[in-house]
């Protein structure tokens, strides 16, 4: 990310703060982590445990409201930007185009340059967030499988091992 996509995208994490007042929520670490290709918002700290999570956001909603409420504001520069839903308590920041489904594209780029025939329709793609606005979307590319946690696709991986539909 350049430094003015930076900029951009902290400004309105702190108008966002402004906004929620995240401070009144419980707070465990850091809110925002910078990943190299995307700025992730934690609204409770990245660390914070599973429990404090659940209880936060269960379903999406505060941070469908906090996503709505970005995208109607006018004093926000959004342009270039994707704000997705992450997490069980995280809103992603990238650049326009920068998602899941360009790093699929991306993987089998590098498969095909490197001989290894792969088609879309042998790909599973596992994800927490797998519907719009989710940040694991990625536009019916690839055959999705939402999951919450690592133990269901382990289950999931289990029957593809054994030739099992699911």
């Amino acid at each position: 990310m350049t430094y003015e996509e930076k900029k951009k995208i902290i400004r309105i994490i702190c108008n966002l703060e402004e906004q929620y007042d995240f401070k009144k929520e419980v707070k465990y670490d850091e809110l925002v982590d910078y990943r190299g290709s995307q700025i992730t918002l934690s609204c409770c700290g990245h660390n914070a445990p599973l429990e404090l999570k659940k209880r936060y956001d269960r379903c999406g909603y505060k941070r469908l409201e906090m996503l709505k409420w970005i995208n109607n504001n006018k004093k926000l520069d959004t342009s270039g930007l994707s704000i997705r839903i992450g997490g069980t308590t995280s809103i992603d920041f990238t650049r326009a185009g920068i998602n899941k489904k360009y790093g699929v594209k991306r993987v089998f780029k590098h498969l095909y340059d490197n001989h290894v025939p792969i088609h879309k329709d042998e790909v599973v793609f596992f994800g927490d967030k797998t519907e719009k606005p989710g940040n694991d979307y990625i536009e019916n590319y690839v055959r999705t499988v939402q999951i919450y946690d690592i133990s269901q696709m382990k289950y999931y991986l289990r029957k593809l091992i054994k030739g099992e539909s699911f």
